[in-house]
């Protein structure tokens, strides 16, 4: 699909706004789960473990959004634990994030723009399906990914660094081992990179796409891919999408949920600024596992984070 190069795009949006680069993975090749739970909007104090963020969102009322990465053998038990029902649980068997050069991206005159000219190769994908994978991979694999997921361009010996600091047995790994398990093992896990391109959500407000029907999974794959957007969460028969879009971005998004008859049911979710808890800054994934397998830790605090940039 033709589209805008990546390194024009970079080039481009370091003029608008703040670039973070993302490190995709393939989650059926870990055994972990991202999940989207949306909660009412009622006190939380504690979570469960493997949650991320939560953040406050009003739609056409107000919500409580709950991020996680959760090992999909402890799917059950984290949702039973969650303080209150939920009202809507994606799952994020396919995550995707926002590719310049995938045909939905247009450069005009100094700006990045949405385009539909590709929109018709998005209509033939196939719906998501779920993986069933319960295992977990390496330490030193989910050591390297821990840090990969927070920093796209962190180098093996940083990482090594951190772990080290947080973990003494990784002090006794060389670095050659490091580079195997990079190479023969995270590689095989790694999606692509996904620029992010983050405004003054006082300029530009976050919002949060929740779509339901049986295309969703094709609105979300083109959503996606919009300038502005950053990442989608797509699950059987429904997705989210998560993004700072403008205003013409925003008339295409609904043209395409017009044109494939799917649901948008409670209206698209603000973002209020300055709700943002974080619930853990960093997980240590690797010092999850007992025995080659994901354990249960104890439950977590949550603590608030100001949110000045994007989700």
């Amino acid at each position: 699909m033709a589209g805008v190069s990546v390194s024009t795009a970079h080039r481009i949006v370091r003029k608008m706004g703040y670039l973070k680069v993302r490190f995709l993975v393939r989650y059926e090749k870990t055994g972990l789960l991202p999940l989207l739970v949306l909660l009412p909007d009622r006190p939380i104090l504690k979570l469960p473990p493997y949650s991320r963020a939560l953040r406050t969102v009003r739609a056409d009322r107000t919500y409580r959004v709950v991020t996680a990465l959760v090992p999909l053998y402890h799917l059950d038990r984290y949702l039973s634990e969650l303080p209150y029902k939920p009202l809507v649980v994606v799952k994020g068997y396919e995550v995707e994030g926002w590719r310049p050069d995938a045909g939905l991206t247009k450069y005009d005159a100094g700006v990045l723009r949405p385009s539909t000219e590709n929109l018709d190769l998005y209509k033939l994908s196939k719906p998501v399906y779920p993986w069933h994978r319960i295992g977990a991979p390496d330490p030193i694999d989910l050591a390297i990914l821990t840090f990969k997921l927070g920093d796209a361009f962190i180098t093996l010996k940083k990482i090594a660094e951190k772990a080290s600091e947080v973990d003494s047995s990784f002090r006794e790994v060389s670095p050659q081992l490091i580079s195997y398990h990079y190479r023969k093992h995270v590689l095989s896990m790694w999606k692509y990179n996904a620029p992010r391109l983050y405004w003054d959500v006082r300029e530009r407000p976050l919002w949060i796409f929740y779509l339901e029907g049986a295309k969703s999974h094709i609105a979300a794959r083109a959503i996606v891919n919009f300038p502005g957007m950053k990442t989608t969460y797509i699950d059987e028969g429904k997705a989210v999408v998560v993004g700072q879009p403008g205003t013409e971005t925003f008339y295409h998004i609904y043209s395409i949920l017009t044109e494939l008859d799917v649901r948008m049911p409670m209206g698209p979710f603000f973002v209020i600024e300055d709700e943002r808890y974080m619930v853990e800054k960093t997980s240590y994934l690797w010092l999850y596992l007992k025995g080659g397998r994901w354990s249960w830790p104890s439950e977590v605090s949550v603590r608030r984070m100001i949110a000045r940039q994007g989700m």
